[in-house]
């Protein structure tokens, strides 16, 4: 199945300063999320898929099927 994200918050706390990101970074990143269309087979492998592609966790979403 499609998705589209419709909103989404990442947990961006850290307790390693090497994978510190920046306010910019952080808007840049949930934009490029929201943009694309994802592949998944269900709404749990699609937040795998997104902390797998982005390197950070999903807090919570909003999705819908396309």
């Amino acid at each position: 199945m499609n998705f589209k994200i419709i909103e989404i918050e990442f947990d961006f706390s850290t307790d390693n300063n090497a994978n510190t990101i920046s306010d910019n970074d952080k808007k840049e990143l949930i934009e490029d999320t929201i943009s694309k269309t994802w592949e998944a087979d269900d709404e749990v492998d699609l937040q795998e898929k997104i902390s797998d592609t982005t390197g950070w966790f999903v807090i919570k979403m909003l999705s819908c099927k396309v």
